[in-house]
């Protein structure tokens, strides 16, 4: 199909568990991707579950924002390298669009989040390091680091440690 970064092969099976990445943890948990894995297969299950953070059942009964997140950035160092692209192509398309709308509106976008602005800006700083070590070369990891590290400047709340340019 392509190559979103010139060495990571983009396939069909990618494109829709990208679309589909938040079913499991949205709404279902696993039945939700048993679900998934009839209707689209094993392949786009397997990568579903690899960016989902919870498979609770019920929505309002997930665990604590911060284990769950822990353990999602744990996870990432022994996930396939497809299910890494998808991850970083969703977070650091959250992380542009929080830094655009910090830029219009200020520290009150943080007001869209359970989780304060010290606990999201932990969260993306984890993940600079948890990509880091399989993708400082790719040219999405250094966009996602550099939108990071933009963000915890304007928002004056140092975090990041990422020294990509």
């Amino acid at each position: 199909m392509g190559e979103a970064d010139g060495r990571i092969p983009v396939t069909e099976d990618m494109v829709i568990a990208a679309l589909l990445h938040d079913t499991a943890e949205g709404k279902g948990g696993s039945s939700r991707l048993r679900d998934v894995e009839a209707q689209f297969g094993a392949e786009v299950a397997r990568m579903v579950a690899g960016l989902s953070d919870t498979f609770a059942e019920d929505h309002d009964k997930k665990d604590d924002w911060e284990e769950r997140k822990k353990a999602y950035i744990d996870r990432l160092e022994h996930e396939d390298e497809d299910v890494l692209l998808i991850s970083i192509a969703d977070k650091l398309y959250n992380a542009k669009a929080i830094l655009d709308d910090f830029r219009v509106i200020g520290m009150a976008v943080f007001e869209r989040f359970k989780q304060g602005v010290e606990q999201q800006l932990w969260y993306l700083a984890e993940l600079v390091g948890a990509f880091e070590p399989r993708m400082r070369d790719d040219r999405i990891f250094k966009e996602f680091c550099s939108v990071v590290r933009d963000l915890s400047a304007e928002t004056e709340i140092p975090r990041l440690r990422c020294e990509q340019s």
